[in-house]
């Protein structure tokens, strides 16, 4: 969290000295279930509704962010394993951090599940989230996961956090 702060604060900065929208420092935090409810509704609004309006976060917008910028995009998902994955939900997940992934960016993850567990739950042969989270079968150099305990204070007293593979999942 501090690495995130300080490159947020240095980008802020620099927007303020190059006097560009400090409001755009390309980086979103979000909680997974509520933004796949907000693009559900989207998805499938009447389209006789003009009030209906798209997420503020979407794939497109972090792609436009990031070109706009020239700043790789910093996306932190939180609750990653709390919403029921179908289809379509992972379709949306997918793309909103495939668009991350192809910028090179950094993507922070948390999660009450182990990395096993969530692979289980939310990846498919069609939408390797996981895979994507954790760069699996990329460059290792690029990416580092950390998974922590499994208890309500972080790990478990004397318990070591172990450094599994630049995205990071938090159990």
């Amino acid at each position: 969290a501090a690495a995130l702060i300080d490159t947020l604060t240095f980008r802020a900065y620099q927007a303020n000295r190059e006097r560009i929208d400090s409001k755009n420092l390309c980086a979103w935090r979000i909680k997974v279930p509520d933004w796949l409810d907000e693009m559900e509704a989207w998805k499938t609004r009447d389209f006789e509704d003009r009030s209906a309006k798209p997420p503020d976060l979407t794939a497109k917008s972090i792609q436009e962010s990031s070109a706009e910028t020239g700043l790789t995009p910093i996306l932190w998902l939180e609750e990653l394993d709390k919403f029921g994955p179908t289809l379509s939900r992972r379709k949306y997940l997918y793309s909103l951090i495939d668009a991350v992934y192809e910028a090179n960016g950094t993507i922070i993850a948390t999660t009450n599940m182990s990395r096993k567990q969530l692979e289980a739950h939310i990846d498919t042969d069609d939408f390797p989230i996981c895979r994507r989270v954790t760069g699996q079968n990329d460059d290792p150099e690029r990416f580092m996961v950390w998974e922590l305990g499994h208890c309500a204070g972080g790990n478990r007293p004397g318990e070591k956090v172990k450094k599994v593979a630049k995205s990071t999942i938090t159990a």
